[in-house]
């Protein structure tokens, strides 16, 4: 027998006065056709509990699990525990899901995070910090770039372009790339020191003594060239160092100043082949298999250079260009090379306003000084006798002393 139909049986055996109201208004109230309602105890007008017809105590239970239905007549306390714990599962079972659905959003904007803000962030950190160990990294992460097929390159590219950390990460890139560039490898120090601490830099920091190979370079009737060529003279000189550039470069060499007409090649020696003595003077062994390979690494640079002059059609487009030959009657690209060895400071000079990384010693002046010989001698390439010391007993057989 159902609870109400239990409930309904004790009211018309408890009643004295059959009511119809009292009836409606029971199963009005505790009718529910999904959950039983047990009545546990029947309280008359006088107080007598009428247990001995009901099959259950109330002192069997707590006050949240019933409720009491007061007619007047009568008390009638019903048991409502099966629905207050279908209401509990139910409250849990709504806080379970919205649980499960925080932790879930919780976790795919924790995904998202993590991987369009704070792994990009922490690559960007590690190539900032690898370039300030090694400021030569940022070529290789720009070779990687370059190296990468088109269509993924192109794809990546899409891909990446709405993402500002992506955006932030090729600007690093390419700024440490272009600061590089116009450092070169005398501001490597420096761009450590940039990158690897706080605050700024200190322009009246000293440099560092180093040895080396000084190659000066000068372009032939540069003067006149740039009269005639006038605007296209900038495209004339960028042609031009790039053979110069390109070739130091592939032999072991670092380009260092572009004075316009001019520029400043330099071979520095490994730190592990440089000795110092006694008196703080720095020096090398000029027996060592790596110092004559360095010392003649820079005389086939410039042999490269002179040979390339003559035979690159970019540069040979010069000499029948109609403006050069009729301004200079039978023009051709010609250059002057010098070549010297010795000791230098490395550092950069300037002011807050403009710095320049460069070497600086009158070993790098002699360079220059035996580039403006080659003119009086009539000859391309003019070396030093201390250049000549560190090179190889077949290297020096093919040079020729002029004075």
């Amino acid at each position: 027998m159902k609870s109400y139909e239990f409930a309904l049986t004790c009211l018309k055996e408890l009643s004295p006065v059959y009511d119809d109201t009292l009836l409606n208004n029971f199963i009005r109230d505790y009718h529910n056709e999904y959950t039983d309602y047990r009545v546990i105890e029947i309280v008359d007008s006088s107080g007598t509990s009428q247990v001995n017809t009901i099959y259950d105590d109330l002192d069997n239970y707590r006050e949240q699990e019933y409720e009491m239905y007061d007619d007047g007549d009568f008390e009638i306390y019903v048991l409502v525990r099966n629905v207050l714990r279908g209401e509990a599962y139910l409250s849990l079972g709504k806080t379970t899901f919205i649980l499960m659905i925080i932790m879930v959003s919780a976790l795919m904007i924790s995904k998202d995070a993590t991987a369009l803000v704070l792994q990009p962030l922490e690559t960007i950190m590690l190539k900032v910090n690898e370039m300030a160990e090694d400021p030569f990294q940022i070529l290789k992460f720009s070779e990687i770039e370059a190296n990468m097929n088109i269509e993924k390159k192109n794809a990546l590219t899409k891909a990446k372009a709405v993402y500002e950390t992506a955006i932030l990460d090729n600007a690093i890139t390419k700024i440490g790339a272009l600061l590089l560039l116009g450092f070169g490898e005398a501001g490597t120090s420096l761009l450590s020191d940039m990158m690897g601490r706080e605050g700024d830099v200190d322009m009246l920091a000293a440099g560092k003594k180093t040895l080396g190979v000084f190659g000066f370079c000068d372009i032939r009737q540069f003067t006149d060239a740039t009269e005639i060529l006038q605007e296209e003279v900038m495209v004339f000189v960028n042609e031009i160092a790039q053979v110069v550039h390109g070739e130091t470069h592939e032999f072991l060499g670092d380009p260092n100043k572009n004075i316009g007409d001019a520029f400043l090649l330099v071979w520095k020696f490994p730190e592990n082949e440089i000795y110092t003595g006694l008196n703080g003077e720095l020096s090398v062994s000029k027996d060592s298999y790596l110092i004559n390979n360095y010392a003649e690494s820079s005389l086939i640079a410039i042999l490269k250079i002179i040979s390339k002059m003559c035979t690159d059609n970019r540069i040979l487009a010069y000499s029948k260009n109609k403006k050069l030959c009729e301004g200079i009657p039978d023009y051709k690209v010609k250059m002057g090379f010098g070549l010297h060895t010795g000791w230098c400071i490395e550092g950069a000079i300037g002011s807050t306003y403009k710095i320049d990384a460069t070497y600086l010693s009158h070993h790098v002046n002699f360079a220059s000084t035996l580039e403006e010989k080659t003119k009086l001698y009539g000859v391309m390439l003019a070396m030093s006798h201390e250049f000549y010391e560190i090179c190889s007993s077949k290297a020096k057989s093919f040079f020729r002393q002029v004075d």
